[in-house]
């Protein structure tokens, strides 16, 4: 569960963020400060909707074959803009002597909110290096590469490449279960390859394995 933890965390972290810089001295910095935020905490809570299936294509009744997952890209958004705004508000002035307590839990908050940011786009990149040929990846059925494996949502990732199938079966969280692209978020799966299983799936290529 570490990735949604890492979810709530930076829904949280942006949120907090957003409320600490309306309620102080609004000036132009400060706003924009908090529309990123704003934005930054808006693409976590999207991202978590869209995996859970509570908004698009699945829960509208659009879905197709074809129809990509779009939470990745909004987790990475909202990692990347959470590491970005800790930049930012780094650069800020020095906080009076009263308010310092304040400054150091809200700055506390932004660290926490780029670690999750930095661990989530990292995720997202080993899920994009293994969708990254749409055509060769697969959603099977665990029980073909001929182990005992208790998958998650009962299905195994697949992807072919030249000589074997990597294949990943989740063990913790799913999002977009219902997409071709499963977003599975690293650690919360068990990786493996099998040649057998490449041959199951791409039977023009069992002969030049053999």
């Amino acid at each position: 569960m570490l990735f949604l933890t890492a979810s709530y965390l930076l829904i949280y972290a942006n949120i907090a963020a957003v409320v600490r810089h309306v309620g102080g001295r609004l000036d132009r910095r400060s706003i924009c400060l908090g529309v990123g935020h704003a934005l930054a905490g808006a693409a976590a809570l999207s991202g978590l909707l869209l995996g859970a299936e509570v908004i698009g294509p699945p829960a509208w009744g659009g879905l197709t074959p074809d129809t990509g997952n779009r939470a990745p890209l909004a987790y990475f958004v909202a990692g990347a803009l959470s590491v970005l705004l800790l930049a930012a508000s780094r650069r800020r002035q020095a906080a009076p002597e009263g308010e310092r307590g304040r400054a150091a839990r809200g700055t506390g908050r932004l660290w926490l909110a780029a670690i999750a940011g930095v661990y989530v786009c990292l995720a997202v990149v080993d899920h994009v290096n293994f969708f990254r040929d749409p055509t060769a990846t697969r959603k099977v059925a665990p029980a073909l590469v001929g182990e005992e494996q208790a998958c998650v949502g009962d299905v195994l990732l697949v992807r072919l490449d030249a000589d074997t199938a990597e294949y990943r079966c989740p063990t913790s969280v799913l999002l977009g279960r219902h997409y071709r692209e499963v977003f599975a978020p690293w650690p919360g799966y068990d990786a493996g390859s099998s040649v057998a299983l490449k041959r199951q799936l791409d039977p023009p290529a069992a002969g030049a394995l053999r």
